[in-house]
């Protein structure tokens, strides 16, 4: 499918000092978030406002025939026709080109140094830390087409938004976009192999379950930055399996170890459609070469130390805290027992299936933040004793955001922390137990940890060392 060179039949438009993304009648409810690079927000115009509409961008629709932004931007997709004088809403619209598009009216890939990029990523349910990569990806070769399993109506980041998302046919299963996401493993690969992407130049996927596994069209190549192999499959079986308090997890177990064996055999097989593997970690790393037989670079992930800083009008008080999703393989369990023998504050920010089972079991000292903004979690790192950090986690992108904040770290010694936390940021402690925690945190406070020590060496994983790693990354690969 020939690419058109210039954007004569498709342009988005704004108009100055406006705020506003005007979907047509034809358009899909997915359209919504295709074109909003900008965050603008979004008018329906001569159609009903239907629900998934609204759920897709809070507080931003309008009935049929009002206005209320004060800038239109039209969809990437629409005629020249859409490019008119809006009622009240002053001059005429300038175009302005954002991507590529095909001569079919429904491609839109990305474009850098002359040739032209795709993304793939696992799924769109959240920005978590893989999408903070797929984020950072998405600035640099976006807006492009993004091939995913499944997506739901959870707010994604402007640069992803923009681009167009294909999802794959899991995405019409009920509950597939949702919680019932993983009771569908065993179709994960029927679903990936119907995922066609279109003619590129280079496709780039960010994986930590299957996506790996999509085919590039002939002759392009495939570059994939992996967080993990599938840990409900290769790594961490137990964990997803045996969720405390969840129901059904018995069944859940049975379920995995019935597909496991076959699951690894594809998974390993079709290792071979990357031509090229990144691991966020030397951990990972190594579970690329355990699992698939492959070598990996390490290019860590980016950290937003631009956000979280140090502030020196700050000071620190006397509790821990955990930032992290409340799921078994977190071993929140095993901060809440020091904080229990030790009668020490500990502050518990995160959600997750094991909420109310930790809280059954934490003591008067220890309390629960619920999930927090971004704002909310700088404020927490700048305050914090100490962050706890008992998990073995592929990276895990909130030991640095806490040193960038100047914030130390206890952490087990294992997976990404070995590359994050030094001896100069934090301690490490060898078993995954209460005992071996408390006596961490003991050496820390016999320890003086310099918050500008902590903050250069979150400094080692910016954005701005993300960006250009991956950019000499994609020249290799197009060479």
């Amino acid at each position: 499918m020939e690419l058109l060179d210039s954007f004569d039949e498709s342009l988005p438009v704004v108009i100055p000092a406006v705020r506003a993304h005007v979907v047509g009648h034809r358009d899909e409810s997915h359209a919504i978030t295709e074109d909003a690079a900008d965050g603008l927000d979004l008018l329906e115009l001569s159609h009903r406002v239907d629900q998934p509409d609204v759920e897709e961008i809070s507080n931003a629709l309008e009935e049929p025939g009002t206005f209320r932004a004060v800038e239109v931007r039209v969809n990437v997709y629409d005629p020249p026709s859409l490019c008119r004088e809006f009622r009240g809403l002053g001059d005429v619209v300038e175009p302005k080109p954002v991507g590529r598009r095909c001569s079919n009216h429904r491609l839109m890939i990305g474009e850098f140094e002359g040739c032209t990029i795709a993304l793939a990523h696992d799924w769109l349910v959240g920005m978590r830390g893989g999408e903070q990569v797929l984020d950072r990806l998405a600035r640099l070769f976006g807006p492009t087409e993004l091939y995913t399993l499944v997506r739901d109506h959870s707010p994604m980041s402007e640069a992803i938004s923009a681009c167009r998302v294909v999802t794959s046919p899991l995405q019409r299963f009920p509950g597939a976009p949702g919680v019932l996401r993983r009771h569908y493993l065993p179709l994960f690969p029927w679903a990936i192999n119907r995922l066609t992407v279109a003619n590129c130049d280079l496709l780039i996927s960010t994986s930590s379950a299957v996506i790996k596994s999509i085919r590039a069209p002939a002759g392009t190549p495939h570059l994939c930055y992996c967080h993990s192999p599938a840990r409900y499959i290769w790594g961490q079986a137990a964990a997803y399996g045996s969720r405390r308090g969840a129901p059904g997890s018995r069944l859940r177990s049975i379920g995995l170890r019935a597909v496991r064996d076959p699951f690894r055999r594809w998974d390993r097989r079709t290792a071979r459609r990357v031509t090229r593997f990144l691991a966020n970690s030397r951990h990972t790393a190594d579970q690329i070469q355990r699992c698939w037989g492959r070598d990996a670079e390490v290019v860590h992930p980016p950290a937003r130390t631009g956000w979280f800083t140090v502030d020196p009008a700050i000071q620190r008080e006397p509790w821990l805290l955990i930032a992290s999703a409340l799921e078994p393989y977190k071993r929140v369990e095993l901060a809440i027992e020091a904080a229990n023998r030790r009668s020490w504050p500990l502050k518990v920010a995160g959600k997750g299936s094991q909420h109310a089972a930790l809280k059954a079991m934490a003591g008067p000292t220890v309390t629960f933040e619920g999930w927090v903004g971004d704002a909310a979690l700088r404020d927490l790192y700048r305050r914090a004793r100490a962050l706890l950090y008992p998990q073995v986690e592929d990276f895990g992108i909130t030991a640095v955001e806490a040193q960038a904040c100047g914030c130390p770290v206890v952490a087990f010694e294992g997976g990404g922390a070995l590359d994050s936390v030094t001896t100069k940021t934090g301690v490490l402690f060898k078993e995954q137990t209460a005992d071996a925690l408390c006596e961490a945190v003991d050496t820390l406070d016999d320890r003086s940890i310099d918050p500008i020590a902590c903050r250069r060496n979150a400094e080692r994983f910016s954005e701005k060392v993300f960006d250009e790693a991956i950019i000499a990354q994609v020249r290799q690969m197009l060479g």
